[in-house]
């Protein structure tokens, strides 16, 4: 016999079973709980009042206008209503965070403009 053999190592067939899928699924088990955690964290996101879901063409037709007829106050509450898939909700977090980062570009160039002419 193989000295290394799982019988020989007190492992039961089902017990190898789960080892196994353990290890062949570990990398995808580890995403998934990755994009749990991120997702968990980006519930509490506030939505803009004034936001235009219409303009939000990656958001599915029904669940814009599930949205416009809500009008959530967050991410969270988003998630919540009926004909709002994850997909969705991942599409209107990611315009929102799209529309901060454009806003603070512009920021930025403006002050740096500023900076320029009082040089």
């Amino acid at each position: 016999h193989d000295a290394g053999a799982p019988a020989e190592a007190g492992l039961l067939p089902e017990d190898m079973d789960s080892v196994e899928v353990s290890i062949k699924y570990d990398g995808f088990i580890k995403r998934a709980r990755h994009q749990m955690e991120r997702l968990n964290k980006s519930l509490g996101m506030r939505l803009p009042p004034d936001l235009d879901y219409s303009a939000i063409h990656t958001v599915s037709y029904i669940a814009r206008e599930k949205l416009e007829q809500v009008r959530p106050d967050t991410l969270g509450q988003a998630s919540r209503i009926p004909g709002v898939t994850n997909a969705d909700v991942t599409a209107l977090r990611l315009y929102i965070e799209l529309g901060k980062r454009k806003q603070q570009a512009k920021k930025q160039a403006k002050e740096a403009a500023t900076d320029q002419v009082g040089v």
